[in-house]
Formats: C-alpha cells, sequence, structure tokens
C-alpha cells in the first residue's frame, strides 16, 4: 500500500471516529461541524486541518460580541474552537511519509538554501502549494465520504453543514465548503459569506 494511501485511509477513520466520539450530552445543539484547514509554521509541507463543531448556545451567547447574529452563527472566530481531531502536520509520520514519497518533495536542505535563492524558493513554494492542493482536495473526499456513508447523519440525527475554512473568508475556502456538502445545508452559510456578514 503507497504512504499516500496509508494516510489517507488511516486520516478518514480518524475523521468518523471523532465525530462518533462527540459526548452524546452536547450532540442535540451542534449545528455544524468546522474543518479548519492550515499550514503549520506556515510550512506548506505541513498541510493540516483541526476538527471541532459548534453548538447552538455558543453562537447566542456570542451574539451579543459579533456586528450580526450571523456573524456570530457562521464565523468561526466566534465559535468554541474544541479541537476533537488533528490530521497533518509537523508531528504526523504519515503525512511526512506521503510527502517523501510524492511529486512535490523537497528536502530541509533545499528548503534552508531557498532562503538565498529567488529560483529555487519560488520553485519549492510551487511544489509546496501543489501538496497542498492535494491534500485540501483530499479532505474535501472525506468529508463527502462522510456524508455517503452515514457518518454525520447517524450522529446527528441528520446531516448538518461542515465548513472548510481558514482563519480568513474568501472564495477559495468557500468552493472547498460548497465541493464538500450538498447545496442545501449551506444556503444559510452562503447567504451569510455573500452579504459580508463574515
Amino acid at each position: 500500500m503507497k504512504s499516500k494511501d496509508i494516510f489517507l485511509a488511516q486520516s478518514y477513520d480518524k475523521l468518523a471516529q471523532a465525530i462518533s466520539d462527540i459526548p452524546e450530552e452536547v450532540t442535540t445543539d451542534i449545528y455544524a461541524l468546522s474543518i479548519f484547514y492550515y499550514a503549520e509554521d506556515d510550512d506548506p509541507r505541513f498541510p493540516c486541518i483541526e476538527v471541532s463543531y459548534n453548538t447552538q448556545a455558543q453562537y447566542l451567547q456570542q451574539t451579543a460580541n459579533a456586528t450580526h447574529e450571523t456573524e456570530a452563527k457562521w464565523n468561526y472566530a466566534f465559535w468554541l474552537q474544541e479541537s476533537i481531531a488533528k490530521i497533518g502536520g509537523k508531528s504526523d509520520v504519515l503525512l511526512n511519509d506521503w510527502f517523501k514519497a510524492s511529486p512535490y518533495y523537497y528536502s530541509e536542505t533545499e528548503n534552508e538554501a531557498a532562503k538565498e535563492d529567488d529560483e529555487l524558493f519560488d520553485r519549492l513554494m510551487e511544489l509546496g502549494e501543489n501538496f497542498e492542493t492535494e491534500f485540501i482536495e483530499h479532505i474535501i473526499n472525506h468529508t463527502r465520504k462522510l456524508f455517503k456513508e452515514h457518518v454525520i447523519e447517524k450522529k446527528f440525527g441528520q446531516d448538518i453543514p461542515v465548513i472548510i475554512h481558514e482563519l480568513e473568508y474568501y472564495d477559495q475556502p468557500i468552493s472547498w465548503t460548497q465541493k464538500a456538502n450538498k447545496t442545501n445545508l449551506i444556503e444559510e452559510f452562503l447567504e451569510a459569506y455573500q452579504n459580508g456578514k463574515l
């Protein structure tokens, strides 16, 4: 089995398990899941996600601190931000194995040399960005699979939105969320974005 396939299989299982393990006492209050994406240490070799959720109680409590109720409900800045799973990053051995076996690999020696070599820096940045793009595409596929295999429905009694995002909301991460969810699940979120309330 290729290192990439091992990473993908285990990361999906970790996602599904984390959702299944959410305590029953908060399950009924959860209205959306978050998949927060970033590159650890701003290094494209170490893309990662942190999974969390938000509750009705949290968003209602935060309404007074937000510009709009909609902002409190859909902007991650006002969410609980309590990670239930982290996938990827520097310490993820499977991610590192996949990177080394990928066509995007570059060494730490090259990374250091790029600080003094603009041409090399540009080339490594392109490799890193390609790796990040592939990583996030697989996360989108994982999210679709969570819906398809009814992991979310079984946990919450119905499908709920999964927002895939960075700290800032702009067209690219919005497209990730659109690709991952059924349209009807994210209409309210998309409307908030389009109306400038995020």
